[in-house]
């Protein structure tokens, strides 16, 4: 009735994007296919990836893109080599890149473009603050610097390697498209991310707008140009 799907795969994050693209109202068949803490790295039984790959593969004709996005703070290490934490997001904190994280994404998207066309939507800056933190209210409201500078430069290297190794599907990068200022944490009355590291509803209105743009464009289908 719709016509083939378009499909959001991946972590929590994933549930944000797929919120997005629905707010986008950029395809009449949407679907989302999400679990917090599932990533192609830590993917097992009680994950989605295994199963949705033989879906993809037995209904390959109902799928036209498959658009995956998980969260950045795993392909970033802190001090003792753990991910997603604190620490990582600390002030002056070293930027530590998990390679490890993004050759594992790297090797899931691959086998799954040659099933159905795929894109990778790169990730999008966490706020990284503490809303329990009255000191910091008082001190005015913004994304974290150490976030900002820690995802500028994930961002520089997942552009580097997806130039360099011509990787078989698309990388589209969400960051340069949302482009997000330090003040972005409040906007008018709304308060953009709902904890550390996912936008609230409003925050998902204002960037819906970008996403229509960008699909408007022609730039998350495969095949489509790298940001500038």
């Amino acid at each position: 009735r719709h016509g083939r799907a378009l499909v959001v795969l991946g972590d929590s994050h994933a549930m944000n994007v797929y919120n997005l693209v629905a707010k986008a109202n950029v395809d009449a068949f949407t679907v989302g296919v999400a679990k917090p803490g599932c990533r192609p790295q830590n993917s097992n039984a009680d994950c989605h990836y295994l199963a949705f790959d033989a879906f993809a593969a037995r209904h390959r004709d109902g799928i036209r893109v498959v658009l995956f996005n998980q969260s950045g703070s795993y392909f970033i290490e802190d001090t003792n080599g753990d991910l997603d934490t604190r620490q990582a997001f600390a002030r002056d904190a070293p930027f530590i890149l998990h390679q490890e994280g993004i050759d594992e994404a790297i090797t899931y998207l691959t086998a799954l473009d040659q099933i159905v066309p795929t894109v990778w939507l790169g990730p999008y800056v966490d706020a990284r603050v503490d809303f329990r933190d009255l000191g910091y209210l008082r001190r005015g409201m913004h994304l974290s610097d150490t976030s900002l500078r820690h995802y500028r430069t994930l961002e520089t290297e997942l552009t580097r390697r997806a130039a360099t190794e011509r990787w078989p599907f698309a990388y589209v990068s969400l960051h340069n498209l949302f482009n997000l200022p330090r003040e972005f944490l409040r906007v008018g009355s709304c308060i953009t991310f709902r904890d550390t590291d996912h936008f609230s509803g409003c925050g998902e209105d204002l960037l819906a707008p970008v996403i229509r743009q960008a699909y408007e464009a022609g730039r998350l289908t495969p095949g489509a140009p790298l940001p500038r």
